[in-house]
């Protein structure tokens, strides 16, 4: 397996051949931000035969890094790399057709470029492949196509295609009700604390289980009440306990409230019984009654497929996407939102409104909808104050309306 190396969104790797020596000078020149000697080091480890070299070398000539910009030798030189195999320059090729970079746009050959990378688990070919699938444009309409792509890459962390698998189900029948809200929770601390390096030490549980746990010294609720752990159903469930390699239970929480990931409850509880310290989550549940889209009526016929479409949103604006961002301002700002939920309509409103990566327009919309929220009503305002007050940890960590 190759070892990569991520630098100047470039993928470099290990050196494994005669001439890769000249290949670890380009490397280095290029650390050193030399680009227009490590643009003539790679050409001369591409003339050799070396794919990596002729990936960065197409790379830094579709970019005009160390020189000249030139679509021609940008295309040359990927092509050659991607004919031996590397995801990395398939991509760059289906992008050049794709755009039409320095050739005619021919979308049919950028899909099958864009598929050999995607096989390859390469995420950004995956939504690049999955977007001609929607638009029907080099490949078939097929949302069903697009919406494994999606998933594929957002599996993988990629904000774009969370986003873009989203907007894609609150649209069309996509068969991802699969998905339970277990497995979205999962995805979204994964988001905070990366996948792996945290695990589930508590999830659903009878109210008689909760008495068990009770008498051994657990911080439940009382005896009579119900926990939250024993709402929902087990794929679903009230709250989670967890933990986080190498952080305390109290550092966790702090994590989770800087990322400020839209949860309901976040508490470090100590031991208890045969469960050490650990983290306690509840998701934030809200109900989506409204059309995520506000084109597509037929959408909010059925709830699930709304919740699905609202956990991905959640995925993706917590890795700072601006669309997402925006949408999720929206799901709060739903009619008849209680004030708590329009403290997080603010929060995603701001966070679009101030975000470097978004568009114009984008940023338009949402700084609108952030005024408007401003100019609520001063009760409503101290009702959202109140509410926030109320609660042990929770998403309220946000900005308040009118501050």
């Amino acid at each position: 397996m190759l070892k990569s190396i991520a630098f100047a969104g470039m993928v470099l790797f290990a050196p494994l051949a005669a001439w890769a020596g000249t290949y670890e000078d380009a490397v280095a020149a290029a650390a050193q931000h030399d680009l227009s000697k490590a643009r003539g080091l790679f050409a001369e480890a591409a003339q050799a035969g070396d794919a990596r070299a002729q990936f960065n070398l197409g790379r830094m000539y579709l970019r005009g890094e160390g020189g000249p910009r030139d679509d021609a030798q940008a295309l040359l030189w990927s092509e050659k790399a991607a004919d031996q195999g590397l995801p990395g320059a398939q991509y760059d090729v289906g992008r050049i057709y794709d755009q039409g970079l320095g050739v005619r746009r021919d979308p049919e050959r950028a899909a099958a470029w864009y598929e050999k990378a995607a096989g390859h688990g390469f995420s950004s070919a995956q939504v690049s492949l999955a977007d001609l699938y929607v638009a029907g444009r080099g490949a078939p309409f097929n949302p069903q196509r697009a919406a494994e792509l999606y998933g594929a890459a957002a599996e993988q962390g990629d904000a774009d295609a969370q986003f873009k698998l989203a907007t894609l189900s609150a649209r069309y029948d996509l068969g991802l009700s699969g998905l339970t809200p277990h497995a979205r929770f999962s995805a979204l601390m994964d988001s905070v604390f990366g996948p792996q390096k945290w695990r589930e030490t508590g999830g659903f549980r009878t109210a008689k289980r909760e008495n068990e746990l009770r008498a051994l010294g657990a911080l439940t609720v009382p005896q009579g009440a119900k926990s939250a752990h024993s709402l929902g159903k087990p794929e679903a469930p009230g709250a989670y306990d967890l933990v986080v390699d190498g952080l305390s239970p109290e550092k966790a929480a702090k994590k989770l409230r800087v990322s400020k990931t839209p949860l309901k409850v976040i508490f470090a509880e100590a031991a208890h019984g045969a469960e050490g310290p650990h983290l306690h989550v509840e998701p934030y549940s809200i109900s989506f009654d409204v059309d995520l889209s506000r084109a597509k009526p037929a959408a909010a016929a059925d709830p699930s497929k709304l919740e699905e479409t609202a956990n991905w949103l959640r995925a993706a604006a917590a890795q700072g996407h601006p669309g997402a961002q925006l949408w999720m301002g929206r799901l709060y700002e739903r009619p008849g939102a209680p004030a708590s939920e329009l403290a997080l309509a603010s929060l995603w409103f701001t966070r679009a409104a101030s975000n470097p990566q978004a568009d114009p327009a984008t940023r338009k919309e949402a700084g609108e909808a952030l005024t408007k929220l401003n100019r609520a009503p001063k009760s409503t305002q101290l009702a959202q104050r109140g509410a926030c007050a109320a609660r042990p940890a929770t998403a309220c960590d946000a900005p308040q309306l009118g501050q």
